[in-house]
């Protein structure tokens, strides 16, 4: 089943809290893959994506897919900062059913 989420002009495949099972973009739009050139703290990589979006003038919600690296594996409780970063999103739009933007 693929959810449609308008805000972000994006569609994606729910699967469970940490991830969606992919996402691709609604027809018209494009998802622009950018790398950061160095690893950069949790709070200040999500600060300078939003900062990038804005800069493109495309919502927050937008944003619709990131890799995180970490030096060990996440437990569900272990993804909850992350989320509440992310869910910042939400400033520029109802993300109460878009996917955990990892």
């Amino acid at each position: 089943m693929v959810s449609d989420f308008a805000p972000g002009n994006y569609r994606f495949i729910p699967a469970v809290f940490q991830y969606s099972s992919g996402v691709a973009a609604s027809p018209g739009f494009e998802i622009e893959r950018v790398c950061f050139d160095k690893w950069l703290p949790l709070a200040e990589g999500f600060a300078r994506i939003a900062s990038y979006v804005q800069a493109a003038g495309r919502p927050l919600t937008s944003f619709c897919a990131c890799e995180l690296r970490s030096p060990a594996a996440f437990t569900e409780a272990g993804f909850r900062p992350s989320t509440s970063i992310t869910s910042r999103r939400s400033q520029n739009g109802d993300c109460s059913t878009a996917p955990p933007t990892r």
